[in-house]
């Protein structure tokens, strides 16, 4: 569940170049059949209700118009990506920092969302302990999953590794090579059950299931009396 350091540096400069390039949305909208768009409000419409709530990972914050009314604190390892979300939101806090160890008191927020961007961190099982720890309600993580069935498995392989990469470049030329890395950071995620056992003590709910699990929105609420 580790990913090698100098690699994630990688991930993280191939993002910027994607976001500088202009094309970050249009392309994931199109190779995700627009459920990109689709999955990010309904995250909204799950946290809404909470005061306060962490962004983690959360790139251009594209989630922050989603919230207007919600203090947002936004967390990602990257200036370049914090610059861009500071004028979308006038109760919006910028931390730039990892989801490794988030520099926030324990139980500190009411909820945190975490799109697209758990497959990508260095230690996904040390993030989910953080999540646990600065939580004090939910965690909603939208995010590409290793579906169980190996079939499925395939399937989503050979779309992420080829015909998402010739989407994106036919879209947004060159730059578009840069979404090959989608598939390499697919091959070191985890499943769905993995992080069931990891948030065991959250009820779960997989509230949106696609492809066996390929693309997930999964809904985590604390149990009372648990900490």
């Amino acid at each position: 569940m580790v990913i090698d350091h100098s690699y994630w540096r990688r991930i993280v400069s191939s993002i910027e170049r994607i976001v500088k390039a202009g094309c970050y949305t249009k392309v994931n909208r199109v190779i995700s059949l627009t459920l990109d768009s689709y999955l990010r409000d309904l995250t909204g419409k799950i946290v809404r209700g909470y005061r306060t709530i962490l962004d983690s990972g959360c790139g251009p914050g594209l989630l922050l118009d989603k919230l207007p009314d919600n203090e947002v604190i936004c967390l990602d390892p990257s200036l370049t990506l914090l610059k861009l979300s500071k004028d979308k939101h006038k109760l919006s806090h910028h931390i730039c920092g990892v989801a490794e160890a988030i520099p926030l008191r324990d139980h500190s927020v009411d909820a945190i969302t975490s799109l697209f961007s758990f497959r990508d961190f260095i230690d996904r099982e040390k993030a989910a302990n953080e999540y646990m720890r600065v939580v004090r309600s939910r965690i909603v993580i939208v995010d590409l999953f290793k579906p169980a069935n190996p079939g499925l498995r395939l399937v989503a392989a050979m779309y992420l590794s080829y015909i998402a990469p010739l989407i994106a470049m036919g879209i947004a030329g060159k730059i578009g090579s840069e979404w090959r890395q989608l598939y390499k950071t697919y091959l070191e995620m985890i499943t769905l059950n993995t992080l069931r056992e990891i948030f065991r003590d959250f009820k779960q709910e997989v509230a949106v299931s696609f492809l066996g699990g390929f693309l997930s929105l999964i809904d985590l609420t604390r149990i009372k009396n648990k900490s």
